[in-house]
């Protein structure tokens, strides 16, 4: 207001004939009737919106409570995405999520509250029937609250197989002797940073306080990479069964009959290495424990471990299978002496052409995905 003031005494200073006071009486007009219009605006909108909230409740009045209840179920779960930290050439080859990158997703979709999971079917953990199946089902769930007590979420876009193979590890704490992790110490405890070892630098990828191979092109860990992470975690007289998916070797009644055998047995635990777009969901090659399997709806619990992308979910055996189905352009080479030879452009490469070179280099061999299951004596 004082800014007004100041202005109306200016205009005072102006002789009444001059144009400037003519234009001064013009524009207080126009601003008496903008400011007259935009007083009513409020009003509009006052009544418009109360109209509106009106109808929806006489609506939801005349909607039965069954159908009510699938509106409030059937939405769309924004999952914020994380801030890719891959090389943009992995993602260009298309090998960016093929190994395990757990690539950026905007949103899941959640099963309607009133359908049954079909064979192409996702039943997300933020749906209330998917816990329902637990419940009803508790004796099949043990491995479910098994991984509880140590299932993290994965540390950065590639270390998927090393945090399941942590839950995994952590899930036998009373069978086993964990490591010991700096920041929970004196507590034993499985994480993604203490499953480095020297057995794994000779058998599995280099990681020390200087470079991280998992960085490294190809990126991530194939099968026999994590199958050699657990061993070299593991005591020698435990197995580490590595099953590949072929189509030809194994068939979706052996996959089922694998799974559903290690989850029913407390000496064994179940991971995945699938293709999340085979299973529907935004990414490529990914790893996850299996924590149940319900038969009456012939589906596999899934623990993302990518847990700021997705939550715990409920896969059909048959879309399972598929995803499990699937080739990793690189899922075997020479690990891990080849990435020690590699020129520096070819470590963490800037365009296809330079992956593609460096997967020749290292000796690619494309694989099938597949599951491995671990067994205690």
């Amino acid at each position: 207001f004082s800014g007004v003031k100041k202005m109306r005494t200016t205009y005072m200073s102006i002789p009444e004939d001059s144009p400037v006071m003519d234009f001064r009486d013009r524009k207080d007009k126009n601003l008496t009737s903008r400011s007259s219009k935009q007083n009513r605006y409020p009003i509009i909108l006052l009544v418009f919106t109360s109209m509106l909230g009106f109808a929806f409740i006489l609506l939801m009045m005349a909607m039965p409570s069954a159908q009510r209840l699938a509106i409030s179920d059937d939405t769309y779960v924004q999952w914020q995405a994380w801030s890719q930290n891959i090389h943009e050439a992995f993602q260009l080859a298309g090998h960016g999520g093929s190994r395990g990158f757990a690539s950026s997703a905007s949103s899941a979709i959640i099963a309607n509250a009133n359908s049954k999971p079909n064979k192409n079917s996702i039943m997300y953990f933020n749906h209330t029937q998917a816990f329902q199946v637990i419940a009803k089902n508790p004796g099949n769930s043990a491995h479910y609250f098994l991984l509880q007590e140590g299932w993290d979420a994965q540390e950065n876009q590639v270390y998927c197989p090393v945090a399941t193979s942590a839950a995994v590890l952590n899930s036998f704490r009373d069978s086993l002797d964990l490591p010991v992790d700096p920041i929970y110490k004196p507590y034993k405890y499985a994480t993604q940073n203490n499953l480095w070892n020297d057995c794994t630098s000779q058998n599995v990828i280099r990681h020390d306080e200087y470079a991280d191979g998992m960085y490294r092109a190809p990126g991530g860990l194939g099968m026999r990479q994590t199958k050699a992470l657990l061993e070299c975690n593991l005591p020698e007289d435990w197995i580490v069964e590595m099953v590949p998916v072929e189509p030809e070797r194994i068939s979706i009644h052996q996959m089922r009959q694998d799974l559903a055998a290690g989850l029913a047995s407390s000496n064994s635990r179940v991971m995945i290495n699938y293709h999340r777009k085979a299973a529907h969901q935004k990414g490529g090659g990914h790893w996850s424990p299996v924590g149940a399997y319900d038969e009456t709806t012939d589906s596999f619990l899934i623990m993302d471990v990518a847990k700021y992308k997705y939550p715990p979910a409920w896969i059909s055996a048959e879309l399972l299978y598929k995803s499990l189905g699937t080739i990793d352009s690189c899922g075997n080479w020479n690990f891990p002496l080849a990435q020690d030879n590699l020129p520096a452009r070819f470590q963490q490469p800037n365009t296809q052409q330079d992956y593609h070179d460096a997967m020749l280099q290292i000796g690619c061999e494309a694989t099938p995905r597949g599951y491995i299951l671990v067994h205690k004596p």
